[in-house]
C-alpha cells in the first residue's frame, strides 16, 4: 500500500503508433480528451517533467503549484516552479511535498529522457497510443520490458471535433 511517505510513482504519457512523443519541441498532435485525462490524473499531485515538456504545456497548466522541472540549465527559472537539476533531486523534493500535503502519488510527465530515467522507479504507467504515425520525431517513449504487464482493458476513444486522431489508453503495472 502506497502512502504519503512512500508515494506511488505514476508515469502518464501519450505516444504515436511509432512511439514518438515529441517533434521539434512540441507534441505532434492535438487530442483534447487525452490531454484532459493527463490533466485530471495529475491535478493536485506533484508532477515531475523536463524543461522542454514544461515549456510546451498550456498556460493554465503552468499556473499549478506542484511542478518540479528537471533541467541541466543552471540559469533557467520560471515563477512558481521548483527547478531541480537531477531526477533524484526531483524525486526527493516531490516525496517531501507528498509528506507535507498527504499525497500518495507522484506523476512523471515527460519527456522522453525523463520517462527513460524514471522507468526503474515507476510503479504504474498510463500510456495512450495516439492512432497516427509521426515522421521525423525526435523524442520517444521507451520500450517496456517483460517486467511491465498490461492491467485492465484498453480504453479506446474516438476522434472528436478538433482532434488530429483517435487514441487508446492502456494501464501497465510493474510485476518485479
Amino acid at each position: 500500500m502506497k502512502s504519503a511517505s512512500n508515494p506511488e510513482i505514476v508515469a502518464i504519457a501519450a505516444m504515436s503508433e511509432n512511439r514518438v512523443i515529441g517533434k521539434a519541441g512540441t507534441i505532434p498532435w492535438r487530442v483534447k480528451a487525452d490531454f484532459q485525462f493527463w490533466s485530471d490524473m495529475s491535478r493536485g499531485k506533484p508532477v515531475i517533467m523536463g524543461r522542454k515538456t514544461f515549456i510546451d504545456m498550456p498556460p493554465s497548466f503552468k499556473k499549478r503549484d506542484k511542478i518540479f522541472v528537471v533541467t541541466r540549465d543552471k540559469n533557467w527559472a520560471f515563477d512558481g516552479v521548483k527547478v531541480v537539476h537531477s531526477l533524484n533531486e526531483a524525486f526527493d523534493a516531490a516525496k517531501n511535498l507528498c509528506t507535507d500535503i498527504d499525497c500518495d502519488t507522484i506523476i512523471i510527465g515527460g519527456g522522453g529522457e525523463i520517462y527513460k530515467q524514471a522507468l526503474d522507479q515507476t510503479d504504474t504507467i498510463y500510456l495512450s497510443t495516439i492512432h497516427c504515425h509521426v515522421d521525423q520525431g525526435d523524442a520517444f517513449f521507451p520500450e517496456l520490458d517483460e517486467t511491465w504487464v498490461q492491467n485492465g482493458e484498453d480504453r479506446f476513444h474516438e476522434k472528436q471535433d478538433g482532434d488530429t486522431a483517435a487514441f487508446t489508453i492502456k494501464k501497465y503495472v510493474k510485476t518485479a
